[in-house]
């Protein structure tokens, strides 16, 4: 799977776990189209509820059970949570890496490791994640959590593409190729800029 990489919508890690889910743990909950998008529901599910723990300490809890019912009920989330794609747990990894950053910036160090593996497995999903993790990397500065120096700018933002780099540098050549198809947003500047307008 890791080396059959032609299409970005091959979502690597994604494929690998479906593929253990389906050798050995869909076997007992009946093999289906249930059974395929069932993953997904989980990640979805795992998603809510971690932001839910994570954001009523910062906010109050009407306030954050209003945006994630927003969020909860928007068509593209509804279609994450049942596809059978890497996307809702892009959105877990990306969501996850934000707790563990402000865990960081709470000098409670040892989630830093935690943020360099999710944001490897989150470019291993899909590398344009990348970008997500990096936008994750500032918001300790834009809360004021930390001090906007060098050294924490690159503490944080330069994980995503070293995890970027580790995965994707053994299937260089096929990297290439998959990024190099034409699909999606006709126009590279308006996707990014889509992109970060959406995030702040």
């Amino acid at each position: 799977i890791y080396r059959q990489y032609v299409i970005p919508n091959n979502h690597i890690l994604y494929n690998i776990f479906m593929r253990f889910w389906m050798d050995n743990l869909c076997p007992f909950i009946s093999f289906s189209n249930y059974s395929f998008r069932l993953p997904s529901m989980i990640a979805a599910f795992a998603f809510l509820l971690s932001s839910f723990l994570f954001w009523r300490k910062r906010f109050s809890d009407s306030s954050v059970f209003i945006v994630l019912l927003a969020f909860t009920v928007s068509p593209a989330f509804l279609i994450y949570a049942s596809a059978v794609r890497g996307y809702m747990f892009s959105i877990l990894t990306v969501s996850l890496a934000i707790i563990a950053v402000f865990k960081v910036c709470e000098n409670r160090k040892t989630w830093f490791l935690a943020y360099c593996l999710l944001s490897l497995i989150s470019v291993g999903i899909m590398p344009t994640n990348a970008f997500a993790i990096f936008a994750v990397s500032l918001l300790p500065f834009v809360f004021g959590k930390a001090k906007i120096t060098l050294q924490n700018f690159l503490q944080f933002s330069s994980v995503p593409f070293i995890a970027l780099l580790c995965f994707y540098l053994p299937i260089f050549p096929q990297f290439i190729k998959t990024i190099s198809i034409k699909e999606g947003w006709p126009s590279g500047p308006a996707a990014v800029g889509a992109f970060y307008l959406s995030t702040f």
